[in-house]
């Protein structure tokens, strides 16, 4: 697809994602609340499991080496999206709609 696309956690871990993100991937992202993470790492038990996750999905991102900002969207699977390094066909694939 795009070098602006990577899977982070497929689909088939459903309810789990956000855990999952929690347990093996938070550390490379940035602008985490340590609490949060300690609910998304208890489950969908904790009744706080989906407001920290959308929370999360709207302020977390991730700075690689080149400087390149990424950010958390989920469609299903998890993926780590960094706009500015897909073209404008790529965009619109994704995202499914055209780049404003």
């Amino acid at each position: 697809m795009s070098n602006g696309v990577a899977l982070l956690v497929a689909d088939n871990q459903g309810i789990y994602i956000p855990k999952i993100f929690a347990m093996n991937l938070a550390d490379a992202w940035e602008d985490i609340v340590q609490e949060d993470l300690e609910i998304l790492k208890e489950g969908p038990e904790n009744h706080m499991y989906w407001d920290v996750w959308s929370d999360m999905m709207s302020f977390t991102h991730h700075v690689d080496s080149e400087g390149n900002k990424w950010y958390l969207w989920q469609d299903g699977d998890l993926w780590a999206v960094c706009p500015d390094l897909m073209n404008d066909e790529e965009y619109e694939e994704f995202f499914g709609e055209p780049r404003t």
